[in-house]
């Protein structure tokens, strides 16, 4: 997509540090609830509106959810609201957020528990995620485990499938990799500090031991 003469919509984007990547050549609208933040965008040549996607009146090239789905309190009825707003085929979503099969990768160590907080309502994996979307019509162009993803709305659904056991398993290798790198993290209390530094100086060189 040329990124040029463009409608984006940042969903809850703060004070609209993300869509002053996109320069002057479209049109950036950061929908928001925190009056400091539109303030500020605002003051910064952002078109800013007060609310969130029940606030749209256009249809947007490019919109980003950055972060805010987890803190969805009804996700079928936000997720109709987003649909409500597309331009079939051809509005892009970006969509962010912590995927738990990242975890068993590294993310926090492997600690699923640190994945818990208050304001999170809910938690996917990346494939759940996907076939989620799928269900309303959305098709993945990309996703990773981290939930670095980009939809658009084909308005054809898909079947729901259940992925219990994969997600179960992931959660268990979740678990060995905070394990393991609880160990890690105790073998680092051993090692004299200047080691550890000189290590990290050759592996950002490329040498491997």
């Amino acid at each position: 997509m040329n990124l040029k003469k463009k409608k984006i919509v940042d969903l809850g984007g703060a004070a609209g540090g993300v869509l002053k990547h996109f320069g002057e050549e479209n049109d950036l609208f950061l929908f928001d609830f925190y009056d400091p933040y539109l303030e500020y965008a605002k003051s910064q040549g952002i078109n800013v509106v007060k609310g969130g996607l029940e606030e749209i009146n256009f249809k947007p090239d490019v919109i980003i959810l950055s972060h805010v789905i987890e803190h969805w309190n009804n996700f079928e009825r936000e997720i109709e609201k987003l649909i409500k707003v597309q331009e079939v085929g051809k509005t892009m979503n970006y969509i962010e957020f912590p995927g738990i099969d990242s975890i068993k990768k590294g993310r926090r160590e492997g600690d699923v528990l640190g994945d818990l907080q208050v304001p999170h309502v809910y938690y996917f994996t990346s494939y759940v995620f996907e076939n989620l979307m799928n269900r309303y019509g959305f098709e993945k162009l990309y996703i990773d485990t981290l939930i670095k993803s980009v939809f658009v709305y084909t308005g054809k659904k898909k079947t729901l499938i259940n992925h219990y056991q994969t997600v179960y398993n992931d959660l268990i290798k979740a678990e060995t990799t905070r394990k393991i790198q609880i160990f890690k993290n105790f073998i680092k209390l051993l090692i004299p500090k200047f080691l550890i530094t000189t290590i990290r100086k050759f592996r950002n060189k490329g040498i491997k031991f």
